[in-house]
């Protein structure tokens, strides 16, 4: 070979050389991308581990333990005041929403009066006359006393001066009427008088009484209408949904709630187990529930409550290829403390 030959081969073989390592660089590279995975976005959540298949699983929903309590009204009325918003948390016995009411108001009031006048009375009966009603009910009697002396003594100036016939027997019969008028009336103060110092009679006291007690009753029952038109919470819990607003009317019955109200400190999932696998459930079982909303979490819980009695089946994903007939069997799960969840979200129940 000449030298030309040969040197014009040298660039061609080092072009060569140059493709070969650049393509191999590039099998290299791909290789790499195959084996090392993409990072993850940032924040992102490992999807859990699946389940095991020896688990029980079924569909259901978050509810309060206490139960979704709907609060309606004793009495039909209009709405005049809502004192709780959705999410408000509320005390046993506090006031959620009040009816129109002031007649009831107006009418205790006249009751209340009626029974401080019958208690006055009844206090002023055992305790007798005061000393100056003593006094002024002897002067009385006194007075009474001596009118009816110098009517007697007219009375007999009259027989006298008409048995002489110096008398009509009009004028006979008038000094007569006047003689008893104040007879009567001497006798009325001498009995009131002897009834102040005698004290009050038995009968008089109990008659009394009893008309203060009959008061006091018609008093309670006035504010025992009063409270039916007051709407309290039943126990400590949060408002989940307001169904009236104030002006709106309302009627007892659950037919026309007006607040619903759920003890949220401890949450409980209803869940569906298909009657196939009722065998493998028990009391006591751990539990775990899960949600789309809350991808990667699990919300731990035991299982507290098992129903007798085999049910259709209610909830449903929309899912093409769920099941949708079959009976099914509620399950309560119920879920550790602490575990804060909307009420009515739909959850996937895993149970060992």
């Amino acid at each position: 070979m000449s030298a030309d030959t040969a040197g014009s081969q040298t660039p061609r073989r080092w072009r060569r050389t140059v493709l070969v390592g650049f393509g191999l660089a590039l099998c290299a590279a791909a290789a790499g991308a195959l084996v090392w995975p993409a990072p993850q976005p940032a924040g992102a959540i490992a999807a859990p581990r699946p389940p095991d298949r020896s688990m029980v699983v079924g569909l259901g929903r978050l509810e309060p333990l206490s139960g979704e309590v709907d609060l309606a009204s004793e009495t039909s009325g209009v709405l005049a005041a809502l004192r709780v918003r959705e999410g408000d948390h509320v005390s046993k016995g506090q006031l959620i929403a009040e009816l129109s009411n002031e007649d009831l108001l107006a009418r205790i009031d006249q009751a209340n009066a009626t029974v401080q006048m019958q208690q006055a009375r009844l206090e002023r009966l055992k305790n007798g006359a005061r000393a100056e009603e003593r006094r002024q009910a002897a002067a009385a009697v006194d007075e009474q006393n001596a009118n009816l002396g110098r009517l007697q003594r007219d009375l007999a100036r009259q027989k006298l001066l008409y048995e002489r016939g110096y008398a009509s027997k009009a004028q006979l019969e008038t000094a007569e009427a006047s003689q008893r008028v104040a007879m009567a009336k001497y006798k009325s103060s001498s009995e009131s008088l002897a009834q102040m110092n005698a004290g009050p009679r038995r009968e008089d006291v109990l008659s009394a009484q009893a008309e203060v007690e009959l008061a006091r009753a018609q008093l309670a029952e006035r504010r025992y209408a009063l409270e039916k038109t007051r709407i309290r919470a039943p126990f400590d819990g949060v408002i989940l949904r307001v169904y009236k607003r104030v002006g709106e009317s309302v009627s007892p019955g659950m037919g026309s709630p007006i607040v619903q109200i759920g003890d949220l400190k401890q949450i409980v999932a209803r869940v569906q187990i298909d009657e196939a696998d009722i065998a493998r459930i028990a009391k006591g079982a751990k539990a775990y529930v899960s949600a789309p909303a809350y991808p990667g979490k699990r919300f731990p819980g035991l299982v507290t409550d098992i129903s007798p009695r085999v049910g259709a089946r209610s909830i449903q994903t929309g899912a093409p290829t769920e099941k949708r007939d079959g009976n099914v069997l509620d399950v309560l799960v119920t879920l550790d403390p602490g575990v804060i969840l909307p009420m009515g979200l739909r959850v996937d129940c895993y149970v060992e």
